[in-house]
């Protein structure tokens, strides 16, 4: 959808991927994905050709996630960074609100200027539940940072006070975020979505083979084989895909084709 929020993510050698957000700007279907050229930090990122990338996004009450290739470098200032159009998209389904349990540490930033550092024990698109030392009174409005488990850095959501529960020198304060914006409400909703739909597949682990394939082709006779055999097989064609799995939805067998591109393998 033109003018959805996005989160892309490039490879970066054995590091950790490098985050950036963006917006998607247009396509020509089989060739490209044309989004808004990117930045880290508020600095320009030096993008090769070919690096490989995945992006994510909600459209319509759906987390949406494909990989891709940067189709050229980028090293001077261009306004748009082209992808290469992805094999495939990987949709799931998404619940208003939703709420799932983290132990995310979090700072509270007081209209005073004053902090309290606390700990998120839950967490929705819609708000979340904060447990701090006894100190926000009911309704009071502040602003809230913290870290996702995913790595996403959500910074300065205004957020309000909508219950208190104390337990001695602690609370817990049920918290609504406050005209948060769409960007930052998505990295929550995809975490979210993601988190959850880990949580669903682990129940379905025993049965769940994941086979990993650049050549899908060549993948598909094994993943015929498995099935036939009364196993779930799901079959993926890219290194970030493939890790993307591994972390979020662990199979109960991992079939490595030992050609893969771009993993290196003993």
């Amino acid at each position: 959808e033109v003018g959805a929020a996005s989160v892309l993510s490039f490879a970066n050698g054995s590091g950790d991927p490098v985050r950036a957000k963006s917006v998607i700007r247009g396509w020509a279907r089989d060739s490209y994905i044309m989004f808004d050229m990117p930045a880290a930090n508020g600095k320009s990122l030096r993008i090769q050709h070919l690096q490989p990338c995945s992006a994510r996004f909600v459209v319509s009450g759906q987390a949406c996630g494909f990989e891709s290739r940067v189709l050229e470098g980028v090293n001077g200032a261009r306004r748009h960074l082209y992808l290469a159009w992805p094999d495939g998209v990987s949709v799931i389904q998404m619940r208003r609100h939703e709420r799932v349990e983290t132990a995310s540490p979090c700072v509270v930033n007081l209209l005073s200027g004053d902090l309290l550092h606390g700990v998120l024990r839950d967490l929705s698109a819609g708000g979340c539940c904060i447990e701090a030392k006894v100190g926000l009174l009911m309704d009071e409005q502040f602003r809230l940072s913290f870290l996702l488990p995913d790595g996403q850095r959500i910074q300065s959501v205004p957020t309000q006070v909508r219950n208190v529960r104390r337990f001695g020198q602690q609370a817990l304060y049920g918290c609504q975020f406050l005209d948060i914006p769409a960007i930052v409400r998505d990295d929550i909703e995809f975490y979210i979505t993601a988190k959850l739909e880990h949580m669903r597949a682990s129940n379905l682990a025993a049965s769940h083979v994941l086979i990993a394939d650049s050549v899908i082709e060549r993948a598909w006779p094994y993943h015929e084989a498995i099935e036939a055999h009364g196993f779930f097989a799901f079959t993926t064609t890219g290194v970030l895909d493939l890790f993307y799995r591994l972390r979020f939805a662990p199979p109960a067998a991992l079939l490595l084709c030992a050609d893969q591109q771009d993993a290196d393998v003993a």
